[in-house]
């Protein structure tokens, strides 16, 4: 490496003394056809000056080198840090890992409806749905305006730079993902307008399902194992950047 430095450290340094040794009125004689194309300051002759040249001594090019060289070490060592710090903020520890979890509950108690279809295909599902989320939905439901209280209150959380940043994190994906439902219940609306075919509805609202539950589901597993939910398409690009670098 060190090498490849120095050949290129010595061929500036010539360049430069080159041109330096140059500099004056040029006048051209070797080079006859070029001179209406270029700069005559960059059209050279070995007539214009007969001062010979002199390279920079080995002790200069040496000093150039290790300061090059320093500076490169330096560099890959502030790199490396950089590095380590991103791979350290991508871990979830401790209690961090359940409170990641629980801002999953409010797009999954507005979502549910949509998986009313697959309750009915599959009433086991029903039935887990309800002893997982019954309690909060009943809490979600006797408070008046629970919705809007439990949206804010974790839009509020997630600007809390005191949290741990892969906490809120993950209240603002979920807060996204809670976001995002709005639309298909607008698509749905369409429906008291145009009468759309029951089959489009219903494979809509099925796929509205599946995606809530892969999302959510991806995200309850990489928390609990210790890793940010922060590959899913859109959405964690979005988080990761409403949140910032802290």
């Amino acid at each position: 490496m060190q090498k490849v430095l120095f050949a290129v450290i010595s061929t500036l340094l010539c360049f430069r003394q080159d041109c330096k040794a140059f500099s004056g009125p040029a006048k051209v004689h070797a080079f006859p056809n070029v001179s209406g194309f270029l700069p005559s300051s960059l059209v050279c002759s070995s007539t214009i000056n007969k001062q010979p040249f002199r390279p920079p001594s080995h002790e200069r090019q040496t000093l150039i080198i290790k300061t090059v060289a320093s500076r490169y070490q330096s560099q890959q060592q502030s790199t490396s840090s950089t590095s380590l710090f991103m791979g350290n903020d991508d871990e979830i520890e401790g209690t961090d890992r359940i409170l990641s979890c629980l801002p999953y509950l409010l797009p999954l108690m507005d979502g549910d409806r949509y998986g009313r279809l697959i309750f009915q295909v599959v009433p086991i599902l029903g039935l887990v749905d309800s002893v997982i989320l019954g309690p909060f939905k009943l809490l979600y439901t006797a408070i008046p305006f629970g919705q809007l209280i439990a949206f804010f209150g974790l839009s509020f959380l997630s600007r809390n730079t005191e949290l741990p940043r892969s906490v809120r994190f993950n209240i603002q994906q979920a807060l996204i993902i809670d976001i995002l439902l709005i639309f298909p219940s607008l698509f749905g609306q369409l429906n008291n307008i145009v009468a759309l075919p029951r089959v489009l509805l219903d494979s809509g609202t099925n796929f509205i399902f599946y995606i809530l539950v892969a999302s959510v589901g991806y995200s309850l597993f990489c928390n609990l194992t210790g890793k940010v939910p922060n590959q899913i398409p859109i959405v964690s690009e979005a988080s990761d950047t409403t949140i910032g670098p802290y």
